[in-house]
């Protein structure tokens, strides 16, 4: 596979994880720690994307 078709998988990849943490942020049930194994991001990304849903 090139490395442009590569990278292209990896962002959409990265995308979609991010997406799916906004969906469980958005429920409100799902703690952030739990977020980060299901989703592969890290702890911080997910607490970054929680507070661009609900700002303090």
């Amino acid at each position: 596979m090139c490395r442009a078709m590569e990278e292209r998988l990896n962002e959409n990849s990265t995308m979609k994880a991010i997406q799916i943490a906004m969906n469980f942020l958005k429920l409100g049930t799902v703690s952030h720690e739990d977020i980060a194994k299901a989703t592969g991001i890290s702890i911080e990304d997910v607490k970054e994307l929680a507070n661009q849903i609900n700002p303090t």
